[in-house]
């Protein structure tokens, strides 16, 4: 029964379920806790997008800013210009108990996608010049993707060495705004079930909203380090 109310929250909130499953409810006093296996996702994948999507406009959940967009097109667009930065930006986040930036760090579909190839897939974009960099992805979303972030604007060789430090403030500043909007929504749907006298609901926002200020704090401690 908690897994479909856990179902009702991610849709209301446009987030993924997997997000929801990482704050867990207490039991009741008196219930024995159950020992639960980890939960195997059975939705189908998401489409990836067509042309005209990937060309045009962005896929967005609800709540990412144009800005927060901006600095996820730029961290995609420097690490296809610089791969090797793209473990020195994971590991100054591991050392301030950030997690390394995954595919669910973005709201595009073909992003996501994307970024799973350039950490897990066939590297050999990782060495063709940039002319052929578009053409070293076999999907055609991808090569359609890259070309639209290849038209961004490359830093200049001066500003290489803070190139790192800047994107993980990019990474922590979207986060920042996606766990804020987490936070009113969540104080929004508290509301709602305290009007429906829902006590389950109230038990797994009440939750919600002691947990996700600490993510809050946790993610300022790392922009401030």
């Amino acid at each position: 029964e908690r897994e479909h109310y856990r179902q009702m929250l991610a849709r209301k909130l446009g987030v993924d379920e997997r997000v929801l499953r990482q704050i867990s409810v207490p039991e009741r006093a008196g219930r024995r806790r159950r020992v639960v296996s980890p939960p195997v996702d059975n939705q189908p994948a998401p489409a990836l997008p067509g042309r005209a999507e990937a060309v045009g406009l962005a896929t967005i959940m609800r709540g990412s800013s144009d800005a927060s967009e901006r600095r996820r097109a730029d961290l995609l667009r420097q690490c296809l210009a610089y791969p090797r930065i793209i473990d020195q930006i994971n590991d100054k986040l591991v050392l301030n108990d950030q997690t390394p930036v995954a595919e669910d760090d973005f709201t595009r579909p073909d992003d996501q996608e994307l970024w799973r190839h350039m950490c897990f897939g066939d590297n050999s974009w990782a060495v063709a010049s940039p002319a052929d960099l578009w053409d070293s992805f076999e999907e055609e979303f991808l090569q359609v993707r890259v070309k639209a972030l290849l038209s961004l604007p490359e830093i200049s060789e001066t500003e290489l060495e803070r190139l790192p430090d800047r994107l993980v403030l990019s990474v922590l500043d979207w986060r920042l705004e996606k766990v804020k909007r987490l936070i009113a929504d969540v104080e929004q749907l508290f509301l709602e079930a305290q009007a429906q006298n829902d006590p389950d609901m109230l038990e797994m926002y009440r939750q919600q909203l002691r947990e996700l200020p600490l993510k809050v704090l946790s993610i300022n401690r790392a922009r401030g380090a």
